[in-house]
């Protein structure tokens, strides 16, 4: 009997998760295609976008809308229903405390759960802990939900003025429903059957047996926390990136709520400014995107639900958002625009290659695919087989340095003639054309060393994706230099007509501007240029490691001297120190700069990570007194 209702139970399961996983996809391609730019679709993206109108951006007249203000419906069905959920998985989690924690410290309840009733039944999957963490972690995430959604509609009720002809579409509302509906549901469906039939069986035994005659047991405070405490890392790392979300966009709801005052010029929109308003048109929804990201990092990644959730998050905010920053354009003349949208695109690309990267580096439980494809996407040179498919030559890496150079000069050209037009510019102008000159210096280095210093094997090779991951680098990284003045030198050409060497009157006007530069701007050259002369060094010295011969040129000894004495990839080290010395010349306000040095960091960080593995692979006699890249650290 036992094992028809096991049976029973795992066929619910299933079909309620493939239920939750058919209704996110089909929700999430829609807007997918509708986002794309694709020919002959003019129409649905037209059909899509008349959904996804509301507040300032839809019309007072048009037919199948409700108001606005609406939006609170959404947050009461959330309320109830996550707390229905959040109260029926505790229970059940508190249930499995004994699977969990020693028996003696929680004796009353486990006595009264396992041996006060036969009405719950111990199904198989109670037998291992790991089931039991996840059903705590299902707690955890729902308690952050209950946070969010009760915000949310404390915002609705007491932040927001919603204008009387802010309206949205029926079918927007109804898809708001559905997913606060969906969404907490997501976040315990692996085990929902098990839920209703531990809740079911608790009612049965109540109608039964009565109030009175139920065993009471104690209540302990520590059976709530303790297994919290108990939790993996990436939960409370998943929390923390979830409070960052959180926080921002009660700020930017507090800025768009600030911006009508309930006066009787309801219908006035302005430009709304602070917080990150500085960076994008909508950055509520970029917090929102935070938020359910901080949720799949806290649940470990190993749930297809959740990351089928949160990528109907993103696709449904980036096409809402890209509408409203259509609107504001269209509605306000002075509206922020190149510099805002470059900084945050060049950001956000930044993140986006980074993030993979670092999860990678630790990956989470469901995640270890994602370490084996970056490792074998990042595979170049000696470690890479040259029989490896989507790979090209190692001597293509010259080709990085080509591209960088040509941009980097033509982006120097223009910010310096920008930085001696005849206008009053700071002197974070010249800043940049001093870290657009260093980045010059270090590009034409690296140019040079792919053609005299480094002798490729034939069989080097490197993966497909990182020669294209390696081009975008060497664009995005000059830009991030100077993305904040991007939109000044534009228009500075554009008055011109054209973009020119600049024109010296004398040589001081080529050396003062840079003799101002502040203290902070020459430290952080001489770091750069502490790396810069190591990295040449071991450059040199992996150089010289294969003579130049037919019968050597497969042949692989392991390097020493200069930094190659204590870390096993040294050049990546100086490459760090070096992007490190541009970051302290900026003077480090700069986010895009703190971005640019952190994906440096991870990305050779992994990458030395697989190049000592095969060293010692390699080499029985490799020193083990070498660490990975920093220095008695890592």
């Amino acid at each position: 009997m036992s094992e028809i209702l096991y049976l029973r139970m795992e066929e619910l399961e299933l079909g309620l998760v493939s239920l939750l996983r058919a209704s996110w996809i089909l929700a999430t391609v829609p807007i997918i295609i509708a986002c794309l730019p694709l020919p002959g679709l003019g129409w649905f993206r037209k059909i899509l976008l008349g959904f996804a109108k509301r507040g300032k951006i839809l019309q007072s007249n048009s037919k199948l809308t409700v108001p606005q203000r609406f939006f609170s419906h959404f947050y009461v069905v959330a309320i109830f229903w996550t707390t229905i959920l959040l109260i029926a998985v505790w229970l059940y989690a508190i249930r499995m405390l004994p699977s969990l924690i020693e028996q003696d410290m929680f004796s009353t309840i486990t006595s009264h759960l396992t041996g006060g009733s036969q009405a719950f039944p111990l199904s198989k999957s109670l037998s291992t802990k790991e089931h039991v963490y996840n059903v705590w972690l299902s707690v955890f995430l729902l308690l952050l939900m209950e946070v969010q959604v009760v915000r949310r509609f404390y915002e609705t009720i007491y932040v927001f003025n919603y204008s009387p002809s802010a309206r949205m579409h029926i079918f927007g509302y109804l898809a708001g429903l559905f997913f606060y509906t969906a969404a907490p549901l997501s976040m315990c469906c692996s085990f929902a059957p098990e839920v209703l039939n531990f809740v079911k069986n608790m009612v049965a035994e109540f109608i039964v047996k009565g109030k009175d005659r139920m065993l009471r047991h104690e209540v302990n405070v520590w059976m709530f926390v303790t297994p919290f405490l108990k939790l993996p890392w990436f939960a409370w790392l998943g929390a923390a990136i979830f409070l960052w979300g959180w926080v921002h966009q009660l700020r930017c709801h507090e800025i768009l709520g600030s911006l009508r005052e309930k006066t009787e010029k309801l219908e006035e929109y302005v430009i709304p400014y602070g917080d990150w308003f500085e960076y994008v048109s909508s950055p509520h929804y970029s917090a929102e995107i935070v938020i359910y990201g901080g949720l799949v990092v806290a649940s470990g990644g190993a749930d297809l639900s959740l990351w089928l959730l949160f990528a109907f998050v993103v696709a449904n905010l980036v096409f809402a958002a890209t509408e409203t920053q259509r609107w504001y354009r269209h509605k306000f003349d002075d509206y922020p625009q190149l510099g805002v949208g470059l900084v945050s695109l060049l950001r956000t690309a930044w993140i986006v290659i980074t993030l993979p990267i670092v999860v990678g580096l630790h990956p989470l439980p469901g995640l270890r695919w994602l370490h084996t494809t970056l490792s074998q996407i990042s595979e170049r040179g000696k470690i890479v087989q040259s029989n490896t498919k989507l790979t090209v030559p190692q001597k293509f890496f010259s080709h990085f340095y080509a591209v960088a150079i040509l941009w980097t000069t033509f982006l120097l050209v223009g910010v310096w003639s920008y930085a001696i037009g005849g206008d009053s510019h700071p002197h974070n102008v010249w800043l940049n054309v001093f870290l657009l000159v260093l980045m010059e210096f270090h590009l034409l280095r690296r140019f040079y060393e792919t053609i005299y210093v480094f002798n490729y094997s034939p069989s080097a090779r490197m993966h497909i994706l990182t020669y294209l991951l390696g081009t975008l680098f060497y664009i995005l990284a000059p830009l991030s230099l100077c993305c904040n003045f991007a939109p000044q030198v534009l228009d500075f050409v554009k008055r011109n007509g054209h973009m020119s060497m600049p024109k010296f009157n004398n040589m001081w006007m080529c050396v003062t501007p840079f003799l101002r530069l502040p203290w902070y701007t020459w430290i952080g050259a001489l770091i750069f240029l502490w790396g810069w002369i190591h990295q040449l060094r071991c450059h040199q010295i992996l150089g010289s490691l294969r003579d130049k011969t037919e019968k050597q040129k497969d042949k692989y000894v392991i390097p020493y001297g200069d930094w190659f004495e204590y870390v096993s990839s040294p050049h990546y080290t100086a490459e760090i120190v070096i992007y490190g010395g541009l970051l302290v010349a900026s003077g480090g306000l700069d986010v895009s700069l703190w971005l640019l040095f952190a994906f440096v960091v991870s990305n050779l960080v992994f990458t030395a990570t697989e190049t000592q593995a095969w060293y010692r692979h390699k080499f029985d006699n490799y020193p083990r007194n070498r660490y990975i890249i920093f220095p008695f650290v890592y």
